[in-house]
């Protein structure tokens, strides 16, 4: 069970706000209520509960605040395992709904330079950064 008067000490060191708090709060419940109809607690909750929460409970617009928020529990109780696979979750969500801007359409890259990194396979600003 979620220790929520200590959570919400820890957020208040943190210096967040009352909204935030409250909607972390709200979120770890939300999470918790997953857990117990998995037949789970949150106390003992796994990486392999948080990613499907993600995929089964969430709507794919609310993940990425909504993962977020609950990376502040994981924070607060220390479980370096589901912090990193929620950075990880969100980030994978963040750069699906990133659009990567054309080299073309970038200020101040000369159009011969662009047509030629595309021979490259390198046409956007994301290629160029893995590249």
């Amino acid at each position: 069970m979620m220790d929520e008067e200590g959570f919400v000490s820890f957020m208040k060191r943190q210096h967040k706000t009352e909204r935030t708090i409250a909607t972390c709060v709200e979120n770890t419940k939300e999470f918790e209520t997953y857990l117990i109809q998995q037949g789970h607690t949150l106390d003992k909750a796994t990486v392999q509960d948080l990613e499907s929460f993600s995929l089964e409970w969430l709507d794919r617009k609310r993940v990425s605040k909504f993962i977020w928020a609950l990376s502040h529990y994981f924070e607060f109780i220390h479980d370096k395992d589901l912090l990193g696979a929620a950075n990880q979750i969100r980030q994978g969500r963040i750069e699906l709904s990133r659009f990567p801007l054309k080299l073309k359409d970038f200020r101040g890259v000369q159009s011969g330079h662009a047509e030629a990194l595309a021979t490259l396979g390198i046409e956007d600003t994301l290629k160029m950064l893995e590249t």
